[in-house]
């Protein structure tokens, strides 16, 4: 049973188009797929507080103020107003360092009317 386990386990790996794990090798060991990702934090405040808090153009991560893990290096973040007819959404590049904390305080525009 554990052959045949172990033959399948390298058919998929290489279908998938990856290497097949030598005999008793760690599946977590660095440099491989499965490796932990470093990350770091943001810790976001907004003026006005309330904006939605958009990383990378997708899931909402809450609202300001508040404390966002994120894997380290470049993302796209974006405020969404909590008032969209008094403030504009705000969008801009942040770089995340691993392990440490990216304090940010950022002001809403607001609306021209």
């Amino acid at each position: 049973m554990a052959t045949l386990l172990a033959v399948c386990a390298v058919s998929v790996a290489l279908l998938v188009g990856g290497t097949a794990p030598a005999s008793g090798a760690d599946a977590s060991a660095p440099g491989d797929a499965g490796a932990a990702v470093e990350t770091g934090t943001l810790d976001l405040k907004s003026n006005p507080p309330g904006a939605e808090i958009v990383i990378d153009g997708g899931k909402s991560f809450g609202r300001t103020p508040g404390t966002v893990t994120l894997p380290a290096g470049q993302h796209q973040l974006t405020l969404k107003s909590p008032s969209p007819k008094d403030f504009k959404d705000r969008t801009l590049t942040i770089t995340i360092a691993a392990g440490k904390p990216t304090r940010l305080t950022l002001d809403l525009a607001h609306a021209t009317h």
